[in-house]
């Protein structure tokens, strides 16, 4: 995922939409500043398909072909270890790794054992 940019403080003005293409083959549509190329409507946000074929939009990213950083299963997807839920914007300073649906499950189970362990 691209970096994001607050709109009130990117100095470009020209948009474009643009779509990613996940580990599933399905494709998301999101707006993107046609200068810098960070997303414009915040990490994780995609605009709904507003009628149109998405598939015929300019691919920005392609998660399609990707294999698991743990299990080396194909289709991966990006995984923040820093959760955006938690860290806002500062979750894109921190490392990410391709997981796997499995494997990426597996994370938040151990995670959110030992969060509830510390309490």
């Amino acid at each position: 995922m691209p970096e994001w940019v607050d709109p009130t403080t990117c100095l470009h003005h020209a948009t474009e939409l643009v779509r990613t293409i996940g580990a599933n083959g399905k494709s998301f549509a999101w707006e993107r500043c046609a200068a810098c190329q960070k997303n414009m409507n915040g990490v994780g946000v995609w605009l709904p398909h507003l009628g149109r074929d998405v598939d015929t939009l300019p691919v920005a990213n392609d998660y399609s072909d990707t294999y698991c950083a743990v299990c080396s299963a194909k289709g991966a997807e990006l995984h923040h270890w820093a959760p955006k839920a938690l860290f806002g914007a500062e979750s894109d300073l921190w490392p990410t790794a391709m997981l796997c649906p499995n494997c990426h499950e597996r994370w938040h189970q151990v995670v959110n054992r030992v969060g509830q362990l510390a309490r």
